[in-house]
Parts: C-alpha cells; structure tokens; sequence
C-alpha cells in the first residue's frame, strides 16, 4: 500500500565530504514554508557548475551511488543485490514488466487523452481545463512544444492533473526500488509524459540532469533518481534514451552563465547546461554508450548524475515514456547554486511547496 504525508525533514548532512577542495559556500533564501528549517543555512556546493569565469571541467563525485549500505544490499525487498551492483556501476537499471496489462492499458489511455485533449488546445490557443484536478493547464505552462513544429513535446506534473498517472507515478514497485536506492523518504521532484512523435520527435543534447537540478534548482546533493515507464515500446530505431553507463561518477560542470527564465528555451531545446564535447568524447571513449530499449510496462530507473541524450525520431514508431524524479527528503531543494539565479523555476517544473512524501509500506 502506498501512504502520502508532508515531508518535514530539513537538508541533513551526509556520509561523503571528501570535496572540500572544491567547495563553495551558498547562504540560502528559502522561498518555501517547507524549507524553512535551511533558511540562513549555509550550504556547501561540492559541485560547482556554471560560475562566472570557469570553464567547463569533470569532477569527481563525492555522494554515493547506492545510498543504503553494501553490507545491507542481500536484505532489500525490492531489489535483489545483483541490481543495487548493477546501478551502482553503470547508473541505471531496467525493471521488466512491472506494469500489468490492466495498469498500461489505464495508464496508455490516460496519456492518449491529454495529449488529444492537449493537441486541441494547441491548436486553438487556449487552455485545458482539467476538471479532474481543478488545473489548468496552458501552452505557456504545463506543456512544451517541439520547438520548429508546435508539435507537443511534454506535459508536466501529470500526477497532479490524473489518478490514474498519479498511481502509476507511485507504483509500489517502483517507489521500493527508488527508496532502496536513496535510502531515505522519498517525494516528487518533477513529473512529465514525454512524446517523441514519429517523424518529427526532436532528441536531446548530452547533459546531465543533476546539474540543471543543482545549479537551476538549488537540489545540493545528487540523491535522486529518474524513473521512467515506458509507454510505447523504445526501439533502437525511434530516438531511445542512451546512457554512457559510469558516467555517474563524474560531475561535468558547465560554463557560462544561466539565462534569466532559461526554463523557457531548454526545456524546447537546451543551450545552457550542456557539457564540453571534448569532456563528453573522453568519457564516451572510457565508458561506451548505451542505448536503453524495452518494451511498454518496463521501468527505466537511472541516477541523476548520469551523462545521457536522444536522438531525433525519424521512424514512424512513437516513443512515450512516463518520467518521474524522486528526490530523498533531507536533500530538499534550497536557493539555487548558479551565479546570478534570482528567480526559482516554476513549481511544475520542480516542486518546492508540493513536497509530499510517497511511502512503501
């Protein structure tokens, strides 16, 4: 059974601060009731990215991978301990099967709703009113677009919008696996359908995700995980997601500086934040590149610090997934890291106010 609860649990410190040598210091400004206990804190930023004058560079990661402990991995519930290895030394992990028929055909269903339901509205201009949830939810919000056709790209925060995502979002399975991981509490940091459309899906430069969160969002420890339900099957051929599997250990910071609304422009196509090709060539070279393929039902779990992007659909076969990011309770998001940030990213884009546990029990 799945119980929610309001997360209370402030940024606590952690096991690893082997990074002194690289720190910085934020003094952060909380604009959330719920962070109110980090308000004045100052927070070490072991992963500096995007600072003025710096150049892009690899560092060291100083968090674990798998936060529950490796004397502890044979005891989990969830995972067996071949697969807490398998995640600690490449990144990610694929669960198959953990949807049942009933529960993809409900969850494909929903999905095909709001993207007609938000196609329709797209193409007048206007707003959905979704009454289910009480949301609305609008070009300029909720939903991305392809940015040279206006074919729709994204809808955020689903679970807020439909039971039926938001039961799949919180799938029991899943939400064991993703604790197992991060050994703590666990809520939504974001949630969104992506669409990659035949013919004309747009992929995704290579980056990582942590440092969007870090520097954008103000998320101080890579403690979180990407999990992702795979809706449409992803094929070779259809733009699936590839990961360069041991890049989790490395934080690539980024230069230059982050835009004012820079939400705006990278969630169409991403400029700002993209690591330095050379540093992206050396740890392909080391690594190798993984495509990540599976079939609807399958879950996708990877670690947020992974290095990964997608190629542009150009087959007729859609590929739609439903991502959600689940961040540990004591690493709750506080003042953003980059320079010059004065504006947080929407509350659909990474929830501060919204922070509400989700719980395996």
């Amino acid at each position: 059974m799945l119980i929610l609860r309001r997360a209370t649990r402030s940024f606590l410190s952690h096991r690893n601060t082997a990074a002194a040598a690289c720190l910085r210091f934020v003094h952060t400004t909380s604009s959330s009731s719920n962070n109110n206990n980090n308000k004045g804190q100052v927070v070490h930023d072991a992963y500096p990215s995007r600072v003025a004058g710096s150049q892009g560079r690899k560092l060291p990661r100083v968090d674990p991978v798998v936060w529950t402990p490796k004397d502890e991995w044979s005891r989990q519930q969830f995972l067996t301990e071949e697969q807490l290895a398998e995640f600690d030394a490449n990144g990610y992990l694929v669960l198959r099967q953990v949807f049942d028929r009933d529960e993809l055909q409900q969850a494909q269903h929903e999905v095909n709703t709001l993207r007609e339901e938000h196609e329709r509205s797209l193409m007048a201009g206007g707003a959905v009113d979704d009454e289910r949830a009480g949301s609305v939810v609008t070009q300029s919000s909720k939903t991305v677009t392809e940015p040279d056709t206006g074919v729709l790209k994204s809808i955020f925060a689903p679970h807020e919008i439909s039971t039926v995502l938001r039961r799949a979002t919180t799938h029991r399975d899943v939400v064991g696996a993703v604790r197992e991981l991060l050994a703590d509490d666990v809520y939504v940091h974001q949630s969104r359908v992506n669409f990659q459309r035949g013919f004309v899906g747009r992929g995704f430069n290579w980056h990582s995700d942590f440092e969007t969160w870090h520097v954008e969002d103000g998320m101080p420890r890579a403690r979180a995980v990407s999990t992702v339900v795979l809706l449409e099957a992803n094929l070779p051929v259809n733009g699936p997601l590839m990961i360069v599997p041991g890049s989790h250990r490395h934080f690539v910071s980024c230069a230059g500086e982050t835009p004012k609304e820079n939400w705006t422009r990278s969630l169409k196509h991403q400029e700002v934040g993209v690591p330095d090709e050379a540093i992206v060539a050396e740890l392909c070279r080391t690594y190798g590149i993984n495509q990540v393929l599976g079939e609807p039902g399958d879950v996708v779990i990877f670690d947020c610090n992974c290095l990964h992007a997608s190629n542009s659909n150009i087959s007729p076969f859609p590929r739609v997934n439903l991502f959600t990011v689940f961040n540990a309770a004591s690493n709750a998001l506080v003042q953003p890291f980059g320079d010059g940030i004065d504006q947080v990213r929407p509350e659909h884009i990474a929830h501060r106010n919204n922070m509400t546990i989700v719980a395996s029990e």
